[in-house]
């Protein structure tokens, strides 16, 4: 089984990139009705269950 451990931020440290590990796209359809494309960060589980 794997462990996953998360980052510890430490102070003075910028910001954390959310796009760290990459990302993907999700399509849906915004409430009026065209095609809505987001780009969504990858998780840590993400990279270990695609």
């Amino acid at each position: 089984m794997a462990t996953i451990i998360e980052e510890v931020r430490r102070a003075g440290d910028g910001p954390i990139d959310p796009f760290r590990y990459g990302w993907r796209y999700r399509q849906s359809f915004g409430a009026d009705g065209p095609l809505v494309i987001e780009q969504i960060p990858l998780t840590v589980e993400d990279l270990l269950h695609p």
